[in-house]
């Protein structure tokens, strides 16, 4: 249960005592963690709320120490995650010398985790076998997290104009 709690602040920006309503700062009895002013900041993972919005260090220099209460600091992605190899084997490439090679079995095709433009332009590659098909035209999944690339090892490339084409999974 969320219930709002009044705090009577003498405000440093201020020469009279505030009282200053925190909505839903109390939960189950649970007093908030005060900062600012004398309390310093707020533990690792929250931030301080300000109480008093005329408290400005901006504007007036004596309100750097604004009396406030500690809020859980929310983040939100704003980048996709970076896809990372699954110990993969490097292969190919002229950057490594000498460019290793794939065991029997496995083909070297340009890593999918890696910006760029791969083996084209002397990049290394990765070792992969292709024992799982995705994609085509029944649009088939890889299992858990990894990602379906083209085959190198067909002519069909949608890169090519070749549509349904099917691919491992990486």
């Amino acid at each position: 249960m969320r219930l709002p709690i009044l705090l009577l602040a003498a405000v440093t920006s201020t020469p009279l005592a505030t009282a200053v309503v925190i909505p839903g700062a109390v939960t189950d009895s649970i007093l908030p963690t005060l900062c600012g002013a004398k309390f310093g900041p707020c533990p690792a993972n929250s931030t301080c709320k300000q109480i008093n919005p005329l408290c400005n260090p901006g504007i007036n220099p004596l309100s750097t120490r604004c009396l406030g209460y500690c809020v859980p600091t929310t983040t939100t992605p704003t980048d996709p995650p970076v896809l990372t190899p699954q110990g993969y084997q490097p292969c190919g490439g002229f950057r490594m010398n000498p460019a290793p090679t794939c065991p029997t079995g496995t083909i070297c095709v340009d890593d999918p985790y890696v910006g760029g433009c791969g083996m084209a332009c002397d990049a290394p590659g990765i070792c992969v076998t292709p024992d799982t098909f995705c994609g085509g035209i029944a649009g088939f999944r890889c299992p858990g997290t990894k990602i379906c690339i083209d085959d190198p090892r067909d002519e069909c490339s949608a890169e090519t104009g070749g549509a349904d084409c099917g691919g491992i999974c990486v």
